[in-house]
């Protein structure tokens, strides 16, 4: 409530001081009115910008707003062909500039930013002084004869492709003219006789302002009064605020945020010594309490006049996308920084002509060569003398000393190796990986990019590992289905049970995966049970072929010998060599061990019971007897899919586990598709 009041109390301030100087000093306030139209502010410009210039680039025209018609040395005419002044330009700029000049402000680059969306082009450069007339002979500038311009190319974000212009100003930027002092160290009294001329030159000042979205301001030091020039339409006049210095704590949010008062302060209590000043602050537009704030480029200047300074004329441009911008830069240059550092990374600057080697440091305005470089051949031996360069990468280093080394190198692009360095504090030696490359608009100079790949090396390493397993598994994997083949090949008519026990316990298993996750089943234990499958039977190459292949009951002795099949097959699985592949190799002997056990504890040869035997284990018997039903052996016929799955959920085959006999049933129409092509 305090804040709202104190606004108040401010309004009703200003309006009463007001109508207090209404009715007191009519003729004085009639005076600052005027001053409105003055042309200061086409005095301010012509202080910012020796030349405005409207362009139509679609009718190759151009007109001058504000500034002399002559420059360069040439008469311009007031209006006239766009290529005409592009040309005069463009011979003012220096040799080595001039490419990039035309690449910017060539028509048909700015036609084509135009279509790109784009509403500005703009760039400093090195030229002829504009102002002065040209020589008499036609040789090279001298160096008193060049100055610093700004040229900007500006137009609306809404410009019409058919009708296309532009505001094309130019501005000099070096010191003594930026500090708004003439030859004798001041600034020019501006004439306020309200001439036409001088009056134009303001309209136009103030139409190109408008184009820029940007505000114009005249401070009357002596009354402590600012005037705000605002849009006339709707008969809206300027913001006239009294005691504005004076009161500006108290009214800092309405118009300008309480962080930026100070600058504005600075700015307002300009002096002749001073010329122009730059500052941002956060500006409300329109000074409405709650809108928001928007970043403003402040530029003042003070107006002499006879009695000294009493006028101050400023502009503020909206830069809240440029500020932006620069707080996004701010931040990605900071969080490179921290990636930078974090990956060990680190750059130079190679000079190898003048045998040198920069470092190339990093703030939040970018990267910059530090000054004072080491010599390159020392800062090689000395690493190599410390031992922090690796014995058998010393020699790599020491090419760069020899002639035209890193330029044979670089010559068909980046050239990159990798080495091992032990940097100040390391234990041992890290893998680095160094990237040199040409810097082209620099002969005889590289740039060096030194990155800590220690972490990639190794993944590198391992991944080289993991292929070699993957051909090494490839091959066990046919080492292992050749073993197994050679079981069908003695057992008669059995020839397809090993396929069919390995993927019917793939089915099986991966359903148990969905159902039953108790049991914590990943997609390598079922690839590896899957793998194990086919070896189930390796024992039975122990077994006689008169039991093998026998087409009736075996007798009691006879299924002694079978029955051995399992601590045999386990046996022949240990004198394998499976290299990186131990975890299958136990689940294989597990298998061939155990694959006759029963859930109830009935079963051989160690009559395990429950989830004593493995998941994956329990798979492979339900797959046996399942493929060993609905197949038709040398001893009997195939029992079919129905009856087969009758006689296991009955237990005439033993008891299994009731989690794998819910996936039996809910995978039987996969596993029928396993035999449908038998016949």
């Amino acid at each position: 409530m305090a804040l709202f009041k104190n606004r108040k109390n401010v309004k009703e301030q200003e309006k009463e001081t007001e109508v207090q100087q209404s009715a007191e000093q009519p003729q004085k306030r009639e005076a600052k009115r005027t001053a409105l139209t003055s042309g200061r502010m086409a005095a301010l410009y012509q202080k910012l910008y020796q030349w405005i210039f409207s362009v139509n680039i679609s009718m190759d025209v151009y007109q001058i707003e504000s500034g002399e018609d002559s420059l360069a040395g040439r008469q311009l005419p007031i209006r006239g062909y766009y290529h005409d002044l592009y040309a005069a330009l463009s011979a003012g700029v220096i040799e080595e500039q001039r490419d990039a000049f035309d690449e910017m402000f060539g028509a048909e680059s700015i036609s084509r930013a135009m279509k790109e969306g784009k509403t500005s082009l703009g760039g400093i450069f090195c030229a002829s002084d504009f102002g002065k007339e040209s020589p008499d002979d036609e040789s090279a500038p001298k160096s008193e004869d060049l100055s610093w311009y700004e040229f900007r190319a500006e137009w609306d974000k809404d410009i019409n492709l058919k009708n296309m212009v532009f505001i094309f100003s130019v501005r000099h930027v070096s010191s003594d003219l930026d500090a708004g002092a003439g030859a004798d160290g001041k600034v020019s009294d501006v004439k306020t006789d309200g001439d036409s001329e001088t009056d134009w030159d303001y309209t136009r000042a103030m139409a190109f302002n408008a184009s820029r979205n940007g505000i114009t301001f005249e401070y009357d030091a002596e009354n402590d009064c600012m005037y705000v020039h605002r849009s006339k339409r709707g008969g809206e006049g300027d913001r006239v605020t009294s005691n504005f210095l004076k009161n500006l704590v108290t009214r800092a949010d309405f118009m300008v945020s309480h962080e930026s008062v100070s600058s504005v302060k600075e700015a307002l209590r300009n002096d002749a010594g001073r010329g122009i000043l730059e500052r941002e602050i956060l500006y409300r537009k329109d000074g409405v309490y709650g809108a928001p704030f928007n970043h403003y480029r402040l530029r003042t200047a003070p107006v002499h006049e006879e009695n000294g300074i009493r006028w101050i004329v400023g502009i503020l441009d909206n830069v809240e996308e440029e500020s932006a911008e620069r707080r996004r830069n701010s931040e990605i240059a900071s969080e490179i920084s921290g990636m930078l550092d974090i990956f060990k990374v680190k750059i130079y600057q190679i000079n190898v002509t003048q045998k040198l080697i920069f470092n190339i440091v990093q703030d939040e305005t970018g990267f910059h060569r530090e000054d004072k470089p080491q010599n390159l051949e020392e800062y090689i031996k000395k690493r190599i003398a410390n031992g922090r360069i690796a014995p058998e990468y010393q020699e790599e280093y020491l090419h760069w000393l020899e002639s035209e080394y890193l330029h044979r190198k670089t010559g068909r692009g980046p050239y990159e190796f990798v080495a091992m360095i032990k940097d100040i504090g390391d234990l041992d030696y890290r893998w680095y990986s160094e990237t040199i490359t040409a810097i082209k608009s620099m002969p005889g100079h590289f740039l060096r990019w030194r990155r800590d790949d220690t972490e990639g090396h190794r993944e590198r390493d391992l991944a080289y590992q993991s292929k070699e397993l993957e051909h090494l598994t490839e091959y066990n994997g046919e080492m292992l289905d050749t073993l197994a083949s050679l079981v069908e090949f003695r057992n008669v008519g059995n020839y397809e049970h090993i396929g069919h026990v390995r993927d019917i316990t793939k089915i099986l298993l991966e359903d148990i995966q969905k159902r039953s996750p108790q049991y914590e089943l990943s997609n390598r234990d079922v690839a590896l049970y899957s793998q194990a499958a086919a070896m189930h039977d390796i024992g039975k190459i122990t077994v006689p072929d008169y039991v093998l292949n026998k087409e009736g009951r075996y007798t009691p002795e006879e299924f002694e010998i079978m029955k051995k099949h399992t601590t045999s097959g386990a046996e022949i699985v240990e004198r394998i060599n499976l290299p990186g592949q131990e975890q299958l190799k136990e689940m294989i002997k597990d298998v061939a061990r155990h694959h006759h056990e029963r859930f109830d504890g009935n079963g051989y040869p160690d009559m395990l019971e429950g989830d004593n035997i493995s998941i994956g284990v329990q798979a492979v018997s339900l797959a046996d007897v399942y493929d060993a039903l609905v197949s038709e052996r040398c001893y009997k016929k195939d029992y079919g899919f129905e009856e087969s799955m009758n006689m296991i959920l009955g237990g005439e085959c033993g008891v299994f586990n009731p989690c794998l006999i819910e996936s039996l049933k809910a995978c039987e129409p996969a596993l029928q598709k396993l035999y449908i092509n038998r016949n």
